[in-house]
């Protein structure tokens, strides 16, 4: 075999050992190791960086924010009070917030703010929510707009956050002198305890038109476990008590 042509082969024989070695010194001492913020699927996540013991979950190609599905709805049942009702949706199916926080906006005509009040909610996946704030301020009938605001949703998988099975039985609503008194019992169909549970009313005249909201709380409902509950309200003028509408809600949380 002519000479050179050993050389070849030598000089390929050691570039290969070279090569290996350059591989194994950078695979053993230089390579990343799984990360969630490589851009690869490499640390036992659901899809690339996210998912599994990745955070946040994976969203799917058509996901969408928490919207507000309507303008915040304003009511003045007496002087000097004054409250708002806001409608939100969370379209997305496979997914559920388990907090988000939200700040109500109240303005006059020169569009000022007069007030803001700030909490901390959630939305189960494909749900509407109603979300109320009832304030007693001596600019009430000033408030002319309510804007709401929504932020920092922690987003996890539908399953993770299901919706508790509530059922409300029993309930009427029937003007007591000046006041529209609703009463009934709320149940936790459940199999989990409800540490806190909300009772709205929304009220409407007998074309079905809006005319106001109260709401109550019912606290520590065990499973399978029934609670009376009572809500009041101005008796306004047009308002319709057998149009009266419930919204229970709670978490498991």
């Amino acid at each position: 075999m002519p000479r050179f042509i050993k050389q070849f082969l030598y000089g390929i024989f050691y570039l290969g050992v070279f090569a290996l070695i350059v591989f194994g010194v950078y695979v053993i001492f230089l390579r990343p190791g799984p990360s969630c913020t490589n851009n690869r699927q490499d640390a036992g996540e659901e899809d690339v960086d996210c998912g599994g013991v990745c955070s946040p979950v994976c969203f799917p190609q058509n996901f969408r924010p928490i919207e507000v599905t309507e303008q915040v709805r304003i009511f003045y049942p007496a002087n000097g009070q004054v409250s708002a009702l806001a409608t939100i949706q969370n379209a997305n199916a496979g997914l559920a917030v388990k907090a988000f926080d939200y700040s109500f906006d109240f303005y006059d005509a020169q569009n000022n703010l007069l007030r803001t009040v700030s909490g901390q909610s959630f939305i189960y996946a494909g749900e509407i929510r109603r979300l109320a704030k009832f304030l007693d301020i001596t600019e009430s009938l000033r408030v002319v707009r309510v804007d709401i605001r929504l932020q920092n949703a922690a987003w996890v998988k539908a399953e993770a956050f299901p919706r508790p099975e509530m059922v409300i039985q029993d309930w009427r609503a029937e003007t007591d002198g000046s006041m529209i008194r609703v009463s009934g019992r709320f149940v936790n169909a459940g199999t989990l305890p409800l540490p806190y549970v909300t009772i709205l009313a929304k009220f409407h005249n007998a074309s079905g038109r809006s005319m106001g909201i109260s709401e109550t709380a019912v606290e520590d409902v065990a499973p399978r476990e029934s609670k009376n509950f009572t809500i009041f309200y101005p008796a306004v003028k047009d308002i319709d008590p057998k149009n009266t509408e419930l919204i229970a809600s709670a978490s498991r949380e």
